[in-house]
């Protein structure tokens, strides 16, 4: 268990760590369960035995919610995963250790899972095996097609890092640091640019002023065809 002024975590069997957050926005008591975490929002005023009386009273919901989507994504022998770093095709073999490796092909990539299939665990170890293949190669990937989009846009950042928010697909700092989400690499080549132009309009115009829009518009033709569609896809659908 841990504290601080904003924030108190607490362990829970079969989720892991829970977050209480307060919050000065908030003016009730929520929570929040996606696939990766468990978070309990709470007003700034309010006791943080509050948040954990709220958890407990709803802690059976929030397990079934937390497992419901933990393993949603259920991964398969000789399964294909289309992404922008190329096929991902995946391949069990039965045998009582876990074990893993990858290779590169011209297409993608070749996973090969060693694997208990009777143990109730063995789809949470290939997710985690298949998230650090995922975010390792997504970020080179990232950082050269935001290079290239800057390039050709005239367009001047500091940096590109990871994200795995669940929240937003990116983001830039005031000192020009681009986040982008690793799940961009589901994403359809243009909605994917569509993000990185959007993260990079940020580099002229801090906020989402008219000058942004109308500048963002400049320099990616679409744009709202584009803003719409990226609202059909949702972080908490993608692995």
């Amino acid at each position: 268990m841990s504290y601080s002024l904003m924030k108190k975590q607490i362990i829970i069997p079969d989720i892991g760590c829970v977050s209480i957050v307060k919050t000065r926005i908030n003016r009730r008591i929520s929570i929040r369960v996606t696939p990766r975490h468990v978070r309990v929002t709470i007003p700034y005023r309010i006791n943080f035995d509050e948040g954990e009386k709220f958890l407990f009273k709803n802690i059976d919901w929030v397990i079934n919610k937390f497992n419901e989507l933990r393993y949603k994504f259920n991964f398969y022998d000789s399964q294909i995963i289309p992404s922008l770093i190329g096929k991902v095709q995946i391949f069990f073999q039965q045998q009582p250790n876990n074990s893993f490796n990858y290779e590169r092909t011209i297409e993608g990539y070749k996973c090969h899972f060693g694997i208990n299939l009777k143990s109730p665990d063995y789809q949470k170890y290939v997710y985690n095996k298949l998230m650090f293949l995922f975010k390792k190669e997504a970020l080179p990937y990232l950082q050269q097609r935001t290079y290239e989009l800057a390039q050709k846009h005239n367009l001047i950042y500091s940096r590109v890092r990871l994200s795995s928010a669940i929240s937003r697909w990116g983001s830039c700092s005031y000192k020009n640091s681009i986040s982008l989400n690793y799940r961009l690499i589901f994403l359809p080549q243009e909605m994917c640019d569509y993000v990185i132009l959007h993260e990079l309009a940020h580099t002229v115009h801090k906020n989402h002023s008219k000058a942004y829009w109308e500048f963002l518009e400049s320099i990616v033709s679409d744009c709202k065809k584009y803003r719409q569609q990226l609202k059909q896809f949702r972080l908490s659908d993608l692995p």
